[in-house]
């Protein structure tokens, strides 16, 4: 148990550096690590001891720039596809032939 608290914690740490930047597949493994943790946590017959509950509170400390940064990269990958679904607009758009084999003759009488 301790291990795995100190592996998310440190984690967690690295993460939270605002002078570093990550992609969403490293915030995504920490979820899951922290997942792994919480269920261990559940599954113990004892609680948790003073160190152990003190370093679980400094893990949900860097909650806040974990979440902003996770939001950033939220809303980066939203423009990203907006600016692809635009793109196929306009290709479709572009590339609209009409009715190609709808002619019609009148003839006069």
């Amino acid at each position: 148990m301790d291990e795995l608290i100190q592996q998310v914690l440190s984690e967690v740490m690295r993460l939270a550096d605002p002078n570093s930047e990550y992609d969403y597949e490293e915030y995504e493994q920490l979820t899951e690590l922290r997942q792994k943790l919480v269920d261990a946590i559940e599954s113990k017959s004892q609680p948790l001891n003073d160190q152990q509950k003190q370093q679980v509170l400094k893990i949900l400390s860097y909650d806040d720039p974990i979440m902003s940064r996770m939001g950033a990269l939220l809303k980066e990958a939203e423009r990203e596809l907006r600016s692809v679904h635009v793109a196929k607009k306009q290709q479709v758009a572009y590339n609209y032939s009409g009715m190609s084999e709808g002619f019609m003759f009148d003839k006069k009488k």
